[in-house]
């Protein structure tokens, strides 16, 4: 599959919900979705758009390859449609564009795309999927685990006002109270979108860079930051399994922004999903194993 089509099979997907004005990052919990979408075999979670895609349209997280499938034993249901997966291969590059090894301290390290199939638990058969009990948050261990992550990451954040922001400039993130926002989770779930941003900064993951000017309004520029925002708040919220329709329709407002983004460039929606999830990873102070990665979206 050549990379331009990989590209486009991802865009699409996403495209199709947008235009139905529906945002695929927001959903409900269930007892089973509560976990990550994962692999099966490896129980390695899958990240950035794969998690995004997969925990939208499946209850179950629970996925495997047909070899994965066959290697225990089990088979597919007739019938069964597979998904993909898409994930990113390396190649390395030297000044004149040739090809070089890994070691190479002067190649340019390229992301190429590529994609593979699997399958949901409930289309395999002969195989008993275990899941781990009392993995839903109650209520309280909800609120506990935001507090817990905003605590953690020691951003400065000054809370006045009746907008949410993040000042690049001043390394600051302004928010309204707790009390003017209808629920607990809503306040997170915005406060999570301008940690976002607030990864950005150059003394973290440098996606503002101090020679370039800030992104204007409605630019293709902002529409990207946004999205990353955006997609990083709701990894955050899964973390800590909150979402509310509230949240949604704050989304809403950037539908159209994100809509005209992903139409022209085909590209942003698994880049903008994996510098989310990187972004994310930092929030939660994963180790620099696991968010190294610029575009982590396997």
């Amino acid at each position: 599959m050549k990379n331009a089509s990989i590209y486009e099979i991802a865009t699409q997907k996403i495209l199709a919900l947008l235009e139905q004005g529906v945002a695929p990052w927001r959903k409900s919990w269930t007892e089973k979705m509560c976990l990550p979408a994962m692999n099966y075999a490896t129980r390695s979670p899958y990240r950035g758009f794969n998690q995004l895609y997969l925990s939208y349209f499946y209850e179950d997280p629970y996925f495997m390859t047909f070899k994965q499938v066959q290697d225990r034993g089990g088979r597919i249901r007739k019938g069964a449609k597979a998904e993909l997966v898409f994930f990113w291969n390396w190649l390395y590059l030297d000044a004149q564009g040739e090809k070089v090894k890994e070691e190479d301290r002067a190649a340019v390290r390229i992301p190429q795309p590529r994609a593979y199939h699997v399958f949901n638990a409930p289309d395999i058969e002969g195989i008993d999927f275990v899941y781990p009990p009392n993995a839903v948050f109650t209520a309280h261990e909800r609120i506990t685990c935001c507090e817990s992550v905003v605590e953690k990451t020691s951003a400065n954040i000054e809370y006045t006002g009746n907008r949410a922001c993040y000042a690049p400039a001043l390394d600051l993130i302004r928010m309204p109270l707790l009390e003017q926002f209808s629920q607990a989770e809503e306040f997170y779930g915005t406060l999570f979108h301008e940690l976002g941003h607030w990864t950005g900064h150059t003394s973290r993951l440098n996606r503002f860079k101090a020679d370039q000017p800030i992104a204007a309004f409605g630019s293709d520029d902002y529409s990207r930051e946004e999205l990353v925002a955006e997609l990083c708040a709701a990894f955050v919220c899964a973390h800590c399994q909150i979402d509310t329709p509230q949240l949604e329709a704050n989304s809403a407002a950037y539908l159209q922004g994100w809509i005209a983004a992903l139409k022209g460039d085909a590209r942003l929606i698994l880049s903008a999903a994996a510098q989310a999830q990187k972004a994310a990873d930092f929030i939660l102070g994963l180790p620099d194993s696991v968010c190294g990665s610029p575009l982590a979206a396997d």
